[in-house]
C-alpha cells in the first residue's frame, strides 16, 4: 500500500464514510475507488480533487464540539 492510499483510507475513515458510501455520495465508481484506496491505481487528478471535496463536506457534518476543535483541525 502506498503513503497516499494509506492516508486516503485514513481520511474516508475519518469524515465517517465508508468507501462505498462515498462512492455513492460522491457519484464516483466504487471499484476505482476501492483500487485507489487498496494501492493498485492511481487515479487522475479530477478524481482526488472530487474525492477531497466530498471528504471535507463530510468533515463538515461531523466537526467535534468546539472545545475540541484545534485538536481535530490540527489531525486532519
Amino acid at each position: 500500500m502506498s503513503e497516499f492510499s494509506e492516508k486516503l483510507s485514513y481520511y474516508i475513515t475519518q469524515s465517517g464514510y465508508n468507501v462505498y458510501q462515498l462512492a455513492r455520495e460522491a457519484a464516483l465508481d466504487r471499484t476505482t475507488l476501492q483500487k485507489t484506496v487498496k494501492g493498485q491505481r492511481l487515479p487522475s487528478a479530477e478524481y482526488i480533487k472530487d474525492i477531497c471535496s466530498h471528504i471535507k463536506k463530510a468533515g463538515r457534518r461531523t466537526a467535534p464540539p468546539v472545545s475540541d476543535r484545534k485538536t481535530w483541525a490540527r489531525n486532519r
